[in-house]
């Protein structure tokens, strides 16, 4: 955390946290004895997270201090999240560029990785081959004739039926492909 005044020798603050601000995501509060709206705006304009006029309490400046890094801390959780998907049995996790079924890891390529990671998200919805090959690939489809989507669901199936899971990819005949898990009820 950085705490900067705006009047201060040599650089500005609000300089200062100009330059600070193209270069990192650090949070940073402005302490000044400047307390009209132009200031305080301007300082936030600038990336400043939270702006504070002189004088001030300490405990007041170390509520705000806790108040920063507490939504830091939920922003990191959200992230998180995000980036761990669950689908029936398969749990994906796309920082790690790992899959798992029940807690067995599943060997997948990059693109096996990126397909299913798609699907997942598209889960609601039958996706086109053209379309995989344009957000899987990044191919442009007018350009190329490839059975590359097909080959590779194939490897994926195998590789979920290998590790028994209740994940299934359904061809649409003359279209695309859609994911689906098995309903347990029957």
């Amino acid at each position: 955390l950085v705490i900067l005044d705006i009047m201060m020798p040599g650089m500005d603050g609000l300089s200062t946290c100009s330059i600070l601000r193209n270069i990192s995501s650090v949070p940073i509060i402005i302490v000044s004895a400047k307390d009209s709206d132009l200031d305080k705006v301007t300082g936030m304009n600038l990336g400043c997270d939270d702006y504070l006029t002189k004088p001030f309490s300490p405990i007041e400046l170390l509520a705000r201090i806790r108040s920063i890094f507490r939504r830091i801390e939920i922003d990191k959780g959200e992230q998180a999240t995000r980036n761990i998907l669950f689908f029936g049995d398969l749990v994906i996790n796309k920082n790690q560029l790992s899959a798992q079924v029940k807690d067995t890891p599943i060997n997948l390529t990059k693109n096996e990785f990126s397909l299913i990671v798609y699907l997942i998200e598209n889960k609601d919805r039958a996706i086109s081959r053209e379309e995989l090959l344009r957000k899987v690939w990044e191919f442009k489809v007018s350009e190329i004739d490839t059975r590359a989507t097909d080959d590779t669901i194939k490897r994926l199936r195998k590789k979920l039926l290998d590790n028994d899971s209740k994940v299934y990819i359904k061809t649409i005949r003359g279209f695309g492909f859609k994911i689906y898990e098995e309903n347990i009820d029957g």
